[in-house]
């Protein structure tokens, strides 16, 4: 019996709807190419049948007419490797899942029509905006994120599609229009995948997949971003306006200190709620789960929104530094949440210390310390590194600050002139408080290196002296003790 072939019409038009991309969404190879030489060019790529051309072929169904054999809905466009595998394993792609990967690929296609993939776009559009206004930049930025995302709503009207951009990449969010739809999804199956999906299945709590341990199928918008994603974020969301509310108790007295609420997205599960909400102006995120009994709460802090500013006008910084010290403290910590108006729940306990970052917050309140008095403020980079010896050397002259009556020091001194000679054997003689000045190198890296060539001058007041009279000369350099009363008090100058 005659096989149906398609005619080369039909080949042309499932080659061109896929934009000659092989539709194996594993595989999606370009299958059409330049010949060596100046002219030509080379089809790597066939029109393979769903259901089998001839009696006894993959998938051959006899209701079929001849025509509808060699129509275009009865072909898919791969390559020479996949339109074999499909063949030979008749079981493992069914007709179904071939006209699946056709619906995709098509989708796809129509994603890249007159321009790079979205990704790329993307990363294109940040790479130029750089040479233009800022106004023009952010017009641009928007124009090309809603033309994106009112193309993949075309592509299902049943939900949609809001794409925001960060300055690297997009990131999608899709939501059904009128109610749930019904999309089945394929895991990767591991251990993490396993907990996160637990954590959504119990708590509505939002998880986040690598892109390539997910793939979706029952609508063309999903299936056409597929394989081009990072990252896939999933949450039950609730229609309602939530708000979490965050107290620390006071270390001197019983009662609790408002810090700050926020607006907070309220997710459902078989066993509880989880939100997230954005504090201290996004300097912190919040993360909430509870079973209506018991609490789980992270807290990170977003640094990131403190890049570009001045270490002495950070914003919410004392906000932050007051839970830092909640938590070092064992102090307790109060959540509520509220839903319209309502308390859903509240709870209390303690933070963790290993949920703030400490050691930067620890950092940059003794360099605000130590640059308190001076008019030089210093820019927070985005990349901030830190070496163990800054971290040392400006805890050692921040926590000067800290002198206590009868705390003992040694320094060596060096007097240059005749008058400082004088002053130190009159400080001595006496054996009163008086006024001691240090200078040192600050030496400090952090900060892309702008106080590594800096001296700073350390004052501390009312401090009591003895060194050997007989060793003070000029320009020799002599060890002094100094010994700190309960009037002493230290200051920091940068010279």
């Amino acid at each position: 019996m005659p096989r149906d072939n398609f005619n080369k019409t039909v080949v042309e038009k499932l080659a061109r709807r896929v934009a000659f991309a092989c539709s194996n969404p594993d595989c999606r190879n370009q299958t059409v190419g330049p010949k060596a030489g100046p002219e030509g060019f080379v089809t790597t790529g066939e029109a393979a049948h769903i259901t089998a051309a001839a009696p006894g072929g993959p998938r051959y169904d006899a209701a079929l007419t001849s025509a509808e054999r060699s129509a275009f809905n009865n072909g898919i466009w791969l390559c020479r490797n996949c339109a074999a595998l499909i063949d030979r394993d008749v079981e493992g792609y069914p007709v179904d899942k071939l006209v699946q990967w056709k619906k995709t690929a098509e989708a796809r296609a129509l994603l890249r029509i007159n321009k790079p993939s979205m990704l790329d776009a993307a990363a294109s559009l940040a790479d130029r905006v750089n040479v233009l206004s800022a106004r023009d930049a952010l017009s641009r930025v928007g124009t090309t994120m809603t033309a994106i995302a009112r193309s993949l709503e075309e592509l299902d009207p049943r939900f949609r599609v809001t794409i925001a951009h960060d300055g690297s990449v997009p990131s999608f969010s899709i939501e059904p229009v009128d109610g749930p739809v019904n999309v089945s999804m394929n895991l990767r199956d591991n251990a993490k995948t396993r907990q996160l999906m637990q954590r959504l299945y119990e708590y509505g709590q939002r998880v986040t997949l690598d892109g390539k341990d997910i793939t979706f199928n029952g609508t063309p918008l999903l299936d056409g971003l597929n394989g081009q994603t990072r990252h896939v974020s999933i949450s039950n969301p609730l229609n309602c306006h939530a708000v979490v509310k965050l107290s620390v108790a006071s270390k001197k007295k019983k009662e609790l200190e408002f810090l700050d609420q926020g607006s907070a997205t309220l997710s459902s599960g078989n066993k509880g709620f989880s939100c997230d909400a954005q504090l201290f102006g996004g300097c912190l995120a919040l993360s909430v789960t509870s079973d209506g009994q018991r609490f789980h709460v992270t807290a990170t802090p977003t640094f990131e929104r403190w890049v570009g500013r001045g270490i002495k006008v950070l914003p919410y910084f004392d906000q932050l530094r007051k839970l830092r010290d909640a938590a070092r403290l064992g102090l307790q910590v109060d959540i509520v949440v509220e839903v319209e108006g309502q308390r859903l729940a509240a709870g209390h306990g303690k933070l963790p210390m290993a949920s703030l970052g400490y050691g930067l917050l620890d950092f940059v309140e003794e360099m605000r310390v130590i640059l308190h008095q001076s008019p030089i403020d210093i820019t927070m980079p985005k990349e901030l590194d830190i070496t163990a010896e800054d971290i040392d050397r400006v805890h050692q002259l921040a926590g000067l600050r800290h002198i206590s009556a009868g705390s003992m020091m040694t320094a060596t001194v060096e007097p240059q002139t005749e008058h400082e000679v004088e002053s130190l054997l009159r400080s001595i003689s006496v054996s009163r408080p008086t006024a001691m000045r240090l200078a040192q190198l600050l030496d400090v890296h952090a900060f892309g290196g702008l106080l590594s060539e800096k001296e700073i001058a350390v004052e501390i007041s009312h401090v009591v002296m003895t060194a050997g009279r007989k060793k003070i000369r000029l320009g020799q350099p002599v060890s002094v003790k100094f010994r700190a009363t309960r009037d002493s008090k230290v200051s920091y100058v940068l010279l």
